[in-house]
């Protein structure tokens, strides 16, 4: 299974950009995506079933989202989040192995004014320590199941960290490890840092539980250049069958 995840920078399914960002997708081929700042109309070629936030809290066009799931060969099983603006979560269930809990989100910014009067990291944290909050409770909620959270987190987990903050860095290492999470986008596996030879590092992440870390291949991340299609840089891996 290939899960990926991407920012399109708020694209909206009828302009220009959309082809070509559709284009890009089919060259992934993923058979899941989480994609961020989208619009619910946005269809990557061949996906059957999606699941999509709700209505964004800021100023927003007509079907945009800030994260919208999408399946290819499975069903996606709607979950509740405590978030559901900025969060969506869906149960897949593979013809083998565990059940996936497949949770999308977009993690607050620097400069994010949603949780005024906290900012930067301070919002992070706060946002970050609910959704860790659903992580702990949907695994509590449903046993035998593996978790899969991504999507765009905007906070770099190596250094120097120049996206996001030292603070925020420090509170996501934490609530990964709290809940079993092996991040595949980061360390010595972040394919952006591979790509720039150090120059970016991965934001839009892909985290797994660790029991099923070990089937995960290499991380990947496209495009080469980001030649306008949208300011982020988008992530994929495989999964293998158990």
């Amino acid at each position: 299974m290939r899960v990926a995840t991407w920012n399109l920078e708020r694209a909206t399914a009828n302009e220009p950009r959309a082809s070509r960002l559709r284009q890009t997708m089919r060259q992934v081929s993923a058979d899941v995506w989480v994609l961020t700042e989208t619009d619910s109309n946005l269809i990557p070629e061949g996906a059957a079933t999606s699941i999509s936030s709700e209505t964004p809290e800021r100023r927003h066009r007509k079907g945009e989202r800030w994260v919208v799931l999408w399946s290819r060969r499975l069903d996606l099983e709607p979950m509740a989040t405590t978030d559901p603006v900025r969060t969506v979560c869906g149960r897949l269930r593979p013809e083998t192995g565990p059940p996936v809990l497949m949770y999308g989100t977009v993690l607050p910014w620097r400069a994010d004014v949603r949780f005024h009067p906290a900012r930067g990291g301070d919002a992070f944290c706060l946002a970050l320590a609910s959704q860790a909050a659903d992580w702990q409770r949907l695994l509590h909620a449903n046993p035998g199941h593996v978790l899969c959270v991504a999507g765009d987190f905007n906070q770099e987990l190596d250094s120097p960290c120049r996206v996001g903050t030292r603070k925020g860095q420090h509170a996501l290492t934490q609530a990964l490890t709290g809940a079993g999470l092996i991040c595949l986008s980061s360390g010595a596996n972040d394919p952006l840092r591979r790509q720039t030879a150090g120059v970016r590092n991965t934001i839009d992440h892909i985290c797994i539980s660790s029991t099923i870390a070990a089937l995960a291949g290499s991380s990947q991340c496209w495009p080469d250049h980001l030649a306008g299609l949208t300011d982020h840089y988008g992530t994929w891996v495989d999964l293998a069958d158990t």
